[in-house]
């Protein structure tokens, strides 16, 4: 037992003895050579800058990899507006307007000879291309002929 007590004795002498050279250490100023101090703050800096450097790189990739997939949905969206004109292009045209079609719709309908007869009773201005039957003037006649293209199994579609 009396080593073992010796051995924890001179351990703690040792330690003892470390600590107060560390202690002597850090109190004391260490000189730095100063081309050696150069050395260390050139390679900071360049470590620093390399750090810079992979992270701008990085960025980089990233706005180029955004600008890109931009770029791409611009293209497709720009294709897919003029495929659309395209295809709106290719239809082929309305058919041209009925002369007994009086109010555009595309369909020769009761509601055309309606119109007539209406524009006749009140005696508005009646167009000359109304004058369906070709005897001059825009008459019954005339409502009575688009009624009969109304009802016809065609249903007047142009």
């Amino acid at each position: 037992m009396e080593s073992t007590n010796r051995q924890l004795d001179m351990h703690d002498l040792e330690s003892d003895r470390l600590a107060a050279d560390l202690k002597g250490a850090m109190e004391a100023p260490v000189e730095v050579p100063s081309h050696i101090d150069e050395e260390m703050r050139s390679l900071a800096q360049s470590s620093a800058a390399r750090v810079v450097l992979r992270r701008t790189a990085r960025w980089r990739w990233t706005w180029t990899a955004v600008a890109a997939a931009a770029a791409v949905l611009l293209v497709v969206g720009l294709w897919h507006t003029q495929d659309r004109a395209t295809r709106r292009s290719a239809t082929p045209p309305a058919p041209a307007a009925r002369l007994e079609d009086i109010d555009g719709s595309g369909a020769v309908d009761i509601l055309d000879a309606f119109l007539l007869a209406r524009r006749i009773e009140r005696r508005t201005a009646a167009d000359s291309r109304w004058d369906l039957n070709g005897d001059g003037k825009v008459t019954q006649a005339d409502v009575d002929r688009i009624a009969l293209i109304a009802v016809s199994l065609g249903r007047g579609k142009s």
